[in-house]
């Protein structure tokens, strides 16, 4: 359960950090 928990928190977090790269990418 723990690991499943800190998978889904660094697929969240990679995420996040591609759509900022995206962000920054267009502006």
């Amino acid at each position: 359960m723990h690991h499943c928990l800190k998978s889904d928190t660094g697929n969240l977090f990679s995420f996040q950090l591609r759509l900022e790269g995206m962000i920054s990418d267009k502006t």
